[in-house]
């Protein structure tokens, strides 16, 4: 069986590498090889031993951009070599929240790189109902996808419109992408942080 290079936290402020197998995908999962793994605070707090509901050792990584190496055997509509991103939040689609139709609130939620190994490896298996088509995007943009659809989320939720005057308390990735989807959108922003 192949093997592949993963880096693990293997304690708070520990990351080692081993070899593992590559996965294989399930019927419904395709096996990305990574391109770009962005770093979270998420990964920051989980490396600083700061991260609740965690366990180690936990390979992390969550803000993923990979290529489809392999497809399970009923998936439909991805292709060998196909760039995506990763939606890393995995809903049991079972639990009350889900079948509401707010997967977000997934009584059972389970993110990669958190809850489960993530993409500090070569190779990981996702199904393919948390894919993204990429093609068209930078490698080191689609891997942002996922910070920046927090940051659109906030927007949206704030019901920010054109002319509005916003204060965005928090100059990290997440109010970063506040600031720049409110101004995209016709606010005028002001960006406050400690430095």
């Amino acid at each position: 069986m192949k093997t592949m290079k993963v880096l693990v936290c293997e304690q708070p402020k520990k990351l080692i590498y081993q070899q593992r197998q590559t996965p294989v995908p399930a019927d419904t999962e395709a096996v990305i090889k990574m391109i770009t793994v962005g770093i979270c605070g998420t990964d920051i707090h989980a490396w600083s031993g700061h991260q609740p509901f965690f366990s180690y050792p936990r390979v992390l990584g969550h803000e993923i951009c990979g290529e489809i190496v392999s497809l399970g055997n009923k998936t439909t509509g991805w292709r060998l070599g196909q760039r995506v991103a990763v939606i890393p939040y995995l809903s049991c689609h079972h639990c009350g929240a889900c079948l509401s139709g707010k997967t977000n609130c997934c009584e059972n939620i389970s993110v990669i790189g958190v809850h489960q190994d993530g993409g500090f490896s070569e190779y990981l298996s996702v199904p393919v109902n948390n894919l993204l088509a990429v093609d068209d995007i930078a490698p080191e943009a689609a891997a942002l996808i996922e910070p920046f659809a927090i940051s659109a989320h906030a927007v949206r939720r704030a019901t920010v419109a054109p002319g509005d005057h916003l204060l965005v308390v928090g100059a990290g990735p997440i109010g970063l992408g506040v600031a720049a989807i409110a101004k995209a959108d016709g606010a005028r922003v002001e960006v406050a942080d400690t430095r």
